[in-house]
């Protein structure tokens, strides 16, 4: 019976394709929710991924937002991790 499994392996083009598709993924994120609401966990949720496979592509939430500036130099992320203050 053959198995029907994905190889635990995944190329060098799927996995650059992966970690493409997450940055653009969290770029809607924080579109919609703001940086605030930018989770490595809801950047999986969205992309439709298991939140323990962002992991193997981002460390945490300052990571990913370094990885988006380096693809974006003009685009500006307030690395400020805290919410917004209220008015």
């Amino acid at each position: 019976m053959k198995s029907t499994a994905r190889p635990y392996w995944v190329s060098a083009r799927e996995r650059a394709s992966t970690r493409a598709m997450l940055l653009e993924t969290a770029r809607k994120v924080i579109a919609h929710e703001g940086e605030a609401g930018l989770t490595l966990g809801a950047v999986a949720d969205a992309a439709g991924l298991a939140r323990a496979t962002i992991y193997g592509y981002f460390s945490g939430k300052r990571d990913l937002l370094t990885a988006l500036k380096a693809e974006d130099a003009e685009w500006e992320p307030e690395l400020e991790l805290a919410p917004p203050q209220a008015p």
